[in-house]
């Protein structure tokens, strides 16, 4: 089923229309890969929304406006990052890997010349030890060993990978890259990654980014035609759902996709954003989505501020947040009547 955006207000999700705004400058080197804001549960009463300026990785608290630098000065400009597991981790576009663990340990990795397009972390369930993996433009998604720093496999695919999510459960990872093919892996209780299926999204492009819902029986994939793809893992042949936004790329072009964290409780909401402007949150059990539109912060009708740069879930789910060049931006969800709306069922 294909969907064209909605731009309807009339939802459960907003509390309001209208974003708070934080001085946060978000540096983007790439003019596709756009996951460069993130956040992680810190144990904190507030948690930190983490982000690229420059050679810098940085954390706002948005409560409070405070901003502090992680880490020290980075030898390249990152071109993707995230927070998870209490790691902080950036990658470059020669190969290079930089994270930090929870108590800041740094360590600096040379996994290649080729470009590192998305990072995702999760824990092994042999072990409950966290690895990365680290998805390249030499066609491959590597697997680091955060403990050791050690490149423990390197999974060989047709085309360069932009990027790959693990389920909530460990059980198993989704990848993208230069093609509209989905690689779906088990990953077994020894830490073996076995391809299981290829599929394809509802495109004849690239894919930029996945998520994977919170009780696992979701992936989605986002493609640079303009178009979002959400599958059900126990059918994979077709997308359950294809959103189709109403621009053509660049500005169309779907950059970034966000389920709910686990952390956030039964919300059943899809976060989404285009190339400028706009984002969207999808309400799974409409199919129905919520624009989210950037103020225009100038004079200028097609200001280059307007760009996106990042979003993510406040770990919650309390409220989502998308990065201009200027400025972050925060909308804030509805959890009580959304957790209080009944079993979602797919129209």
């Amino acid at each position: 089923m294909t969907v064209v955006s909605s731009s309807n207000q009339s939802s459960l999700c907003l509390r309001d229309s209208i974003p708070k705004q934080h001085r946060a400058k978000v540096c983007s080197e790439h003019p596709q890969l756009k996951n460069l804001i993130s956040t992680q549960y810190t144990g904190e009463e507030f948690n930190p929304i983490y982000y690229t300026n420059d050679f810098f990785v940085w954390k706002i608290y948005p409560n409070s406006e405070k901003v502090f630098q992680v880490g020290h000065m980075l030898t390249y400009q990152p071109v993707c990052l995230l927070g998870k597991y209490g790691y902080i981790a950036s990658g470059g576009l020669a190969g290079q890997f930089d994270y930090w663990s929870p108590t800041l340990k740094h360590k600096h990795l040379e996994l290649g010349p080729y470009y590192n397009n998305g990072i995702e972390v999760h824990k092994r369930n042999s072990d409950h030890q966290p690895e990365a993996l680290i998805s390249t433009n030499d066609r491959s998604v590597k697997v680091v060993d955060l403990a050791s720093g050690i490149l423990t496999r390197n999974l060989r695919l047709p085309v360069n990978m932009n990027h790959a999510s693990v389920s909530n459960d460990g059980r198993y990872m989704v990848c993208v890259g230069d093609s509209p093919d989905l690689f779906f892996y088990e990953i077994t209780r020894s830490g073996d990654y076995i391809l299981r299926h290829t599929t394809q999204a509802n495109t004849k492009d690239s894919s930029i980014c996945t998520s994977i819902s919170q009780n696992n029986e979701m992936f989605a994939c986002a493609s640079q035609d303009s178009s979002l793809s959400v599958f059900d893992v126990r059918y994979m042949k077709f997308p359950m759902l294809t959103k189709t936004t109403s621009r053509s790329q660049p500005d169309g072009s779907v950059r970034s996709c966000h389920f709910t964290p686990p952390n956030a409780g039964p919300l059943d909401l899809l976060l989404y954003t285009e190339g400028t402007k706009l984002s969207h949150l999808l309400d799974l059990r409409t199919n129905r989505d919520v624009e989210l539109v950037l103020p225009n912060e100038d004079d200028s009708p097609y200001s280059v501020s307007q760009g996106i740069c990042g979003s993510c879930f406040a770990d919650d789910g309390s409220s989502v947040y998308v990065a201009s060049a200027t400025h972050l931006y925060e909308w804030n969800i509805d959890k009580k009547s959304r957790k209080s709306f009944p079993s979602y069922a797919f129209a």
